[in-house]
């Protein structure tokens, strides 16, 4: 974020709170923390700070709602991929879980190797976890079901240490 941008950031707190005043270093420090946020992820973070809380935030405070925020939206950028996904996976009960999924198979890093096939199991336990559930699939060849929460875990895992899973 540009410091320009931290200074807006910081207007909107202060829009907020108008009872705070903030000595000029505070300004200095708080758009040095708050360089490496992204602008829309800060925004989000003081909205949801001035809604929700009485007094203006620490640097630590503001950073922790930011990493709530960035999880907020980036789960929601997941679900909509998870709803255009092919196949789609709307199908799948929970949409957090549904959104792990797409987002595994979405960041498959292993370019000469596609992403595995996904076979469709009746409804059971998980082989991982050993909890039942309402979708089971398996991957490949290993014809284990898996829930969609360990699957999405398995296959972000391979994505990442670039293996098949």
């Amino acid at each position: 974020m540009t410091p320009e941008e931290s200074k807006e950031i910081l207007d909107l707190l202060a829009q907020g709170y108008p009872r705070f005043d903030m000595p000029t270093e505070s300004v200095s420090l708080y758009q040095q923390m708050f360089s490496p946020l992204d602008y829309g992820i800060a925004e989000r973070a003081a909205l949801e700070w001035i809604k929700a809380e009485r007094w203006f935030p620490t640097v630590a405070e503001f950073r922790e709602y930011a990493r709530k925020a960035r999880r907020d939206i980036e789960g929601e950028q997941l679900a909509l991929a998870a709803r255009a996904a092919d196949p789609p996976l709307a199908n799948v009960p929970d949409p957090e879980v549904a959104e792990m999924v797409a987002a595994a198979l979405r960041s498959w890093s292993m370019p000469d190797v596609p992403p595995p096939d996904l076979t469709e199991h009746p409804a059971g336990e998980c082989a991982d976890c050993r909890k039942p559930s309402e979708v089971l699939r398996s991957y490949g060849d290993s014809g284990r079901p898996l829930c969609p929460r360990c699957l999405g875990a398995r296959l972000r895992i391979a994505a990442k240490i670039g293996s098949t899973p």
